[in-house]
């Protein structure tokens, strides 16, 4: 049974430092930009278990949470400049008081959903549980807290919705 639990233990840290690995290099290698960014990044993101469109693009330098991929939803048609954040997970303030550890506060884990054609800027940062409807426009830099509705521009920290975009 030990030698069982060992070699599962092991297979699993192999198999874990290896997504890890392969979502490192096609996040930061600069050889190929082009291919890169349409092809291979959302290539590897289906194999961590993100779910990915067709022609979905990926800049250089996009941060996911790894063991979350799975929690990620992207609709075809869209573009995630470079440099982003997708997280999937977040501390339970709720739960966290006086006698507690900082370390010890628990996660909670949710879900982020992108719908089809939306274009998110450079180094904006998506937070857990948000959806951001089908031709959104996210703006550089903008933290999204809260869902953002379908073909509406939301730029700032936190982003707030500051336009239609027009038919």
């Amino acid at each position: 049974m030990k030698k069982r639990n060992f070699f599962t233990r092991l297979y699993n840290y192999i198999e874990r430092n290896t997504r890890w690995f392969l979502w490192w290099v096609v996040t930061y290698c600069p050889i190929f930009p082009t291919e890169m960014f349409h092809t291979w990044r959302p290539r590897i993101w289906r194999w961590l278990g993100a779910n990915i469109g067709e022609k979905v693009c990926i800049g250089y330098g996009v941060y996911l949470d790894v063991d979350g991929a799975n929690r990620i939803s992207i609709g075809k048609d869209t573009m995630i400049a470079a440099e982003c954040l997708l997280l999937t997970h977040r501390r339970d303030l709720s739960k966290y008081n006086r006698n507690m550890c900082c370390q010890d506060i628990p996660y909670i884990q949710s879900t982020i959903i992108i719908g089809k054609n939306v274009q998110i800027g450079m180094r904006s940062i998506i937070m857990p549980g948000v959806k951001i409807g089908d031709g959104a426009v996210i703006g550089a830099n903008s933290v999204v807290t809260r869902d953002v509705p379908a073909w509406n521009i939301a730029v700032g920290s936190p982003a707030r919705v500051i336009s239609t975009v027009k038919e």
